[in-house]
């Protein structure tokens, strides 16, 4: 039996989301399961505040009654403001079939979206990419565990558009404090451990002996630098004892580079009167 703590329900939520299933209360059909509605009203304070934490809309707590032109014209202002897609073939997947009730209305989906006084460039995916909804959107698919590799992300417009506003999907990874190593294709590495078993050679050797080399080729003084002035940016620890931890990379090549860690962060133009190795 699931325990419901804070976390699993909203991984469930956002599991649920993801796959398209209903969020609505337990007993609604295809709603959630009991036990999960009960302890979630009792975090939260009620099963819509549950939703609202998954950072999802409060429509989606709700089951359907019947699509009438004033909930319609509603449900659409609420997803331009939150700055999400109103494409038609989303509206659907998240909200069942809405769009054919709003051409009996309207006409068709456009003129709903012109009925709703919203700028209809919303229909266009490409436009919906802000920074901010950008940065959501990694942080978002690093909490569901999703691949963060530039060539498997889905939609294609996002690393398109990470890349246009941030120069680059590893700069983007960066912004959002992510672990740019997870953005890497696995293949190369496999490949070679590959061969290593092939010709006879000690894999781990080999892997570690590769990884050695790479880092020693990829961590110039510059690149140090520039990742201790992204995590201050980004208000991230910048203790040794704390960046040790989560970037043992970034750590080790600091001390390779400029003796120790705080020296690093001198370079870097970080105050370190507060901070302890």
């Amino acid at each position: 039996m699931t325990k419901w703590s804070r976390e699993n329900i909203l991984r469930e939520l956002l599991r649920r989301d993801k796959a398209n299933l209903p969020l609505t209360s337990a007993g609604s059909e295809g709603g959630v399961d009991h036990a999960m509605y009960q302890a979630a009203s009792r975090i939260f304070g009620s099963w819509k505040n549950a939703v609202l934490a998954a950072g999802l809309p409060a429509s989606r707590s709700r089951a359907n009654t019947g699509w009438t032109p004033g909930k319609i014209i509603r449900l659409i202002r609420s997803i331009a403001r939150r700055k999400r897609p109103l494409t038609a073939h989303e509206i659907e997947q998240r909200y069942g079939r809405i769009t054919p009730v709003a051409r009996r209305y309207f006409g068709s989906w456009s003129k709903a979206i012109l009925a709703a006084n919203v700028d209809p460039a919303l229909l266009r995916r490409d436009g919906l990419w802000t920074e901010s909804r950008i940065l959501e959107t990694l942080l978002t698919r690093a909490l569901r565990n999703e691949t963060l590799r530039r060539r498997d992300v889905q939609p294609r417009s996002l690393p398109e558009a990470a890349t246009r506003v941030f120069g680059s999907w590893k700069a983007a990874l960066q912004a959002a404090g992510l672990d740019t190593h997870k953005a890497v294709d696995e293949r190369p590495r496999q490949l070679a451990l590959h061969q290593a078993v092939i010709l006879g050679k000690d894999p781990i050797r080999t892997e570690q002996k590769s990884s050695s080399s790479a880092l020693r080729r990829s961590w110039s003084d510059d690149r140090i630098l520039e990742e201790i002035r992204q995590r201050a940016a980004a208000h991230l620890p910048l203790a040794g004892s704390a960046v040790k931890i989560d970037r043992p990379d970034l750590y080790s090549a600091a001390r390779r580079r400029f003796q120790d860690w705080k020296s690093a962060l001198r370079a870097a133009d970080i105050a370190t009167a507060k901070l302890s190795e």
